[in-house]
């Protein structure tokens, strides 16, 4: 071999143990990246930082307040991460039918980064005792790994119960007497407007009598009543008069008369006048109408919801108890228990009393024999 061929032999050796080594050193135990805030995303999705995927609930708790009404609270779900959430699933957990998941726009969705969904609960008590329930949000991310859940708490409270005070006791059937609350609280509050300050024209079924009523067109010749009389029409030309039991109007040369006319050879004959006084007026041929006579009735004006009963606008019975007028409002006496109002009417107790319904602006309120009334705001009127 000749000098400068094992000289290159030489450098090439040199050359691969000098690779061999850098390839060996890079083979030692290596470290997790870091992204840019300088946290670690692990492998199986779960995060350390802020770098992986990562939900946000616009609450972790929430008290729901005594009330007789549903209450609804809606939760929103966001994505503030840089990755996608998968598979969404939320989940009400809690021993008592009080809460209830609604308009979940989350459950079987996927939120890209940046993205949001909401979802509902609603809450009713119908017992004293404060209930707690919780929510669960399950998700996976990218790689459909599943991720650690987050929740909300939920707490309840319970509605107020209505005891007799030491003045006035309820007999044994629940008969009202006067009541405090025992939590210091009121039961519910609202704005029952049953009723509505637009007044409206009503006929009752209370009979005032009969009334003459001159409307009717009787005749061969169709004619309809006008408000007035009974209207049969107007000539397609000239000046019509009645003349021999007909209607009659000039005729033209050629096509004397209109094709649903006949022509008697002197002019056109436009209808018969056989019936009650015929008569002309503005070129216009007429019947006078007939009479008849019907049962008439009253009629008032009341707020719209309430029922005009020949006197005065019917609002509706009383529950319970005695029935006022107070602030403007209809109220009655509330009954001993845990509901002390007629929840089916959508009533709610003020801490003192039932209230009914408002009584709308510009409408005075009275109770008559166990029944709220409106006073109406017009003279009764005699109506067919």
């Amino acid at each position: 071999m000749k000098i400068w061929q094992r000289f290159r032999v030489a450098i090439i050796g040199l050359f691969g143990i000098t690779a061999i080594f850098a390839v060996f050193q890079n083979c030692g135990t290596g470290t997790v990246g870091t992204g840019a805030s300088g946290k670690a995303s692990l492998d199986n999705g779960y995060t350390t930082g802020t770098t992986g995927l990562y939900l946000s609930l616009s609450a972790s708790s929430y008290v729901f307040a005594a009330s007789s009404s549903t209450q609804n609270q809606t939760f929103t779900l966001s994505n503030p991460s840089r990755e996608l959430a998968r598979t969404l699933s939320v989940s009400l957990s809690s021993s008592t039918s009080a809460f209830t998941l609604t308009g979940d726009t989350c459950t079987n969705a996927s939120l890209p980064a940046g993205g949001a969904c909401a979802f509902q609960i609603s809450y009713v008590n119908s017992s004293a005792q404060t209930v707690n329930g919780s929510i669960s949000i399950y998700y996976a991310n990218a790689a459909n790994l599943v991720q650690p859940p987050i929740a909300i708490s939920l707490t309840g409270s319970g509605r107020t119960v209505i005891t007799t005070n030491t003045t006035t006791t309820a007999s044994s059937n629940g008969s009202p007497g006067s009541y405090v609350a025992s939590t210091g609280f009121t039961l519910g509050t609202g704005s029952l407007n049953k009723f509505s300050s637009t007044a409206t024209y009503q006929k009752s079924a209370l009979s005032c009598g009969n009334i003459t009523k001159r409307d009717v067109c009787a005749s061969s010749t169709p004619a309809s009543f006008d408000g007035a009389n009974c209207h049969v029409g107007a000539p397609p030309w000239g000046t019509g008069f009645i003349y021999g039991g007909n209607f009659y109007y000039p005729p033209h040369a050629g096509t004397p008369c209109a094709s649903n006319h006949s022509f008697d050879g002197r002019n056109c004959v436009f209808a018969s006048a056989f019936g009650n006084s015929p008569f002309i007026y503005n070129n216009h041929f007429y019947f006078t109408p007939t009479t008849r006579v019907i049962p008439g009735f009253y009629s008032g004006i009341c707020p719209l919801g309430s029922i005009f009963d020949g006197a005065n606008c019917y609002a509706g019975n009383v529950p319970t108890g005695t029935g006022q007028v107070s602030t403007a409002r209809f109220t009655y006496d509330a009954k001993a228990g845990v509901t002390p109002c007629e929840s089916s009417n959508g009533d709610y107790f003020d801490g003192s009393r039932c209230v009914y319904s408002n009584i709308p602006t510009g409408w005075s309120g009275f109770v008559y024999q166990s029944k709220f009334y409106f006073y109406a705001q017009a003279s009764r009127a005699c109506v067919p």
